[in-house]
């Protein structure tokens, strides 16, 4: 569609800013979590599982699976590793 075309000519833009606020915001009080969403149904069902973590309650089925998967989730702080090793190697931040 013409708005996926105008994105991916801001690509850099939009990069370069995530970066700025993940640097800005994420901290131990109030961390970043980053969740991949190529597979929206994946995205979905551990974007619950990180609610459900970060979220005390009462009857908490000890039989499902509340573990995030670490290749969806990733800790702000990883994203931002991730990101500054990409910008040395290449001078930019990459896709």
């Amino acid at each position: 569609s013409e708005v996926d075309l105008q994105a991916q000519e801001r690509w850099d833009d939009f990069t370069n800013v995530k970066y700025e606020m993940l640097k800005k915001t994420h901290t131990t009080h109030a961390p970043w979590k980053i969740i991949r969403s190529n597979d929206k149904h994946q995205a979905r069902l551990n974007a619950m599982k990180v609610i459900l973590n970060s979220v005390p309650y009462d009857r908490l089925d000890e039989d499902l699976d509340f573990v995030p998967d670490p290749g969806i989730v990733i800790s702000g702080a990883r994203e931002l590793e991730k990101m500054e090793a990409q910008r040395l190697r290449s001078g930019k931040f990459l896709a």
